[in-house]
């Protein structure tokens, strides 16, 4: 767990958002503890965490 920690801290430093993207959005098990370990999961509410996710989404 520390190692996805480590990296969501490495790609939010970086603002590569198509990195963010790519990794995040993966259908294996990396993406998928990304997803959960995620700060929006957390940070926000469902509702704003999929208004935020349209946003960006829209945006790239």
């Amino acid at each position: 767990m520390l190692d996805h920690v480590e990296l969501w801290d490495r790609l939010l430093r970086s603002g590569d958002i198509y990195t963010i993207r790519r990794v995040v959005l993966a259908d294996d098990e990396r993406g998928r503890e990304m997803r959960n370990l995620s700060l929006l999961t957390v940070l926000l509410t469902e509702s704003a965490r999929l208004a935020t996710r349209t946003t960006v989404r829209d945006l790239a």
